[in-house]
């Protein structure tokens, strides 16, 4: 078992965050309250912390604490709906989570949240204003995105290769179209882009063998394994340009050795990306820890932020957010 990923970590990477951006943000419904924090010369402030209150801050110290952590315009200049949002995931016990809700979470619905409790919860956290403001179409763009609750669009299956920009609306293979349209439903709505074919590969290979390629793969590359490719993309692509066979044949003693040789320490220091706690699946606890760990496309990840990298190229970056979204199985 891996030692805990909070053991010997001694400051947090500090993500700004508002609605618009394409980066999830995790309330401290994950992490402990720092009460040592810089933040104590401006929390608690005067208005609620629940509702856009018109100034910076809001009255109770722990909760406004987090949320200006999270997004430090709160504080510095007015806690506004977005903030209110923030609170709503950080501080369920002051302010309840705003799920479920009582509208469609798969179209706009004119109300704070939707129906489906684990939906509601995973947009809120990408968006707060889907919780503390109302459920808008933009909501509703990422409940179709990231909720099984969303039935994929009826499309599938298309008449395109589902492993390249196939210039049509979905894919061949029914199950691997409905998944990524599931995810994307511009791959179904619009036309299956060069986007699409990359997603396909890393979702519709999950249940079995690899889908378009044997890159990324379904195992771990510092394992021996009896399939080819490994569950690494930068990784797989190094090892693989150094041994074909390793992508054609089998993981080998040999494809190992060139893993642990070649690629980046964050791939033999984590062997299933995304799962920090090692209890076999990747949660929004697991999220939350992600996004603790994010160093941008400029930044190395250590030792114990390894499984932020699932990409394998030894950062934590805007490459790892989609395989992190399609990996993630529950709350």
């Amino acid at each position: 078992m891996r030692a805990s990923v909070h053991a010997g970590r001694c400051r947090r990477s500090k993500i700004r965050w508002r609605a618009g951006l394409t980066l999830p943000v995790v309330g401290a419904a994950f992490f402990a309250v720092s009460a040592t924090s810089v933040r104590a010369q401006l929390c608690p402030g005067d208005g609620d912390c629940c509702t856009a209150n018109g100034s910076p801050g809001c009255n109770d110290f722990n909760c406004c604490d987090w949320v200006c952590f999270l997004d430090e315009a709160c504080c510095s200049d007015v806690w506004d709906e977005a903030c209110a949002g923030f609170a709503l995931a950080a501080c369920p016990d002051l302010c309840g989570s705003g799920c479920p809700g009582t509208g469609d979470c798969c179209t706009s619905n004119g109300t704070p949240g939707c129906s489906d409790a684990t939906c509601c919860e995973v947009v809120c956290l990408l968006d707060p204003t889907c919780c503390s403001g109302t459920w808008d179409a933009s909501c509703a763009a990422l409940a179709r995105q990231s909720c099984s609750a969303c039935v994929p669009p009826p499309v599938c299956p298309g008449d395109g290769d589902c492993c390249a920009a196939n210039g049509s609306p979905g894919c061949d293979d029914a199950a691997c179209c409905e998944a990524v349209c599931t995810l994307d439903p511009s791959c179904c709505d619009t036309e299956w882009t060069d986007d699409c074919a990359v997603t396909a590969n890393l979702l519709c290979g999950r249940a079995g063998a690899e889908y378009c390629g044997f890159c990324p793969g379904t195992d771990p590359c510092c394992e021996i394994h009896d399939t080819p490719g490994c569950n690494r993309q930068s990784c797989c692509d190094i090892v693989c340009g150094l041994d074909s066979t390793c992508c054609t044949d089998r993981w080998s003693l040999s494809c190992r050795a060139k893993a642990n040789d070649n690629c980046a320490a964050s791939v033999c220091a984590c062997a299933f990306p995304g799962d920090f706690d090692d209890d076999g699946a990747v949660s929004l606890t697991d999220v939350a820890e992600f996004m603790n760990c994010y160093t941008g496309a400029s930044g190395t990840v250590g030792d114990l932020c390894a499984c932020a990298d699932f990409n394998g190229d030894g950062s934590a970056d805007g490459k790892d957010t989609r395989p992190l979204s399609i990996s993630l199985t529950g709350p």
